[in-house]
């Protein structure tokens, strides 16, 4: 971290002025952090163990944006080659649930079914309410090799079966942008659903986002 700062800090005086606004902003946060980090391995002041998990969930391909309610962990996967983006050479991201067995051991993750992992888009980035009677995921079409489009599904639990999923409306799904990574909260009183999208009107590109979620189960601005 010392030897980091120091680059971060040579690149500041170097580029005080001119087109690199956002690398100046990037590198002062970055000699925050190294600062940061620094104290924390002086101080630890939180005991935390992270374990790797075994096969039993994790592949030799990608797993991401985990979700633990009571004993089932939801993730996202690459790992199907079943069905493959022949385009951009890529499988498919799957939407993945295992049962946590002990403290140390998990069941063999099994891919959800097909009420929540349609063919030939990628469906990922499971969250639920607080109750766990919504669960919310993404689904995202890939425009080129690096840009997504992705829009936000909702399924509500009625009489102990899933609904099948509904796109949210537009003031989450913003009609031209992506908007992705839903994950229900509180701000003060009410609870709402924190998203990120590139919609105008934030800080440039992907940008966090929220929408109250009302009683009766619509969504505000």
């Amino acid at each position: 971290y010392a030897a980091a700062k120091i680059l971060f800090t040579e690149y500041l005086q170097k580029n005080k002025e001119g087109s690199n606004g956002d690398l100046v902003k990037k590198a002062t946060q970055e000699v925050q952090a190294c600062d940061l980090a620094e104290q924390l391995i002086a101080n630890p002041n939180v005991e935390i163990e992270i374990v790797h998990l075994d096969a039993a969930i994790n592949s030799n391909v990608s797993e991401y944006a985990p979700f633990k309610t009571d004993s089932v962990l939801y993730f996202s996967s690459l790992r199907n080659a079943g069905d493959r983006d022949k385009t951009n050479h890529v499988n498919f991201n799957k939407i993945y649930r295992s049962v946590q067995i002990d403290s140390t051991a998990w069941q063999a993750a099994t891919e959800m079914d097909t009420l929540f992992n349609a063919s030939d888009i990628h469906n990922s980035n499971t969250s639920f309410n607080a109750d766990g009677t919504k669960m919310y995921i993404t689904r995202c079409r890939q425009k080129n090799a690096q840009e997504f489009v992705c829009d936000i599904y909702q399924s509500v639990l009625q009489n102990n079966a899933w609904s099948p999923l509904k796109k949210l409306p537009p003031e989450i799904n913003a009609e031209g942008y992506s908007d992705t990574q839903p994950s229900v909260g509180q701000v003060g009183n009410d609870t709402v659903l924190f998203f990120a999208s590139n919609r105008p009107g934030g800080e440039g590109k992907m940008d966090i986002w929220y929408s109250k979620i009302n009683t009766d189960g619509t969504y505000g601005n």
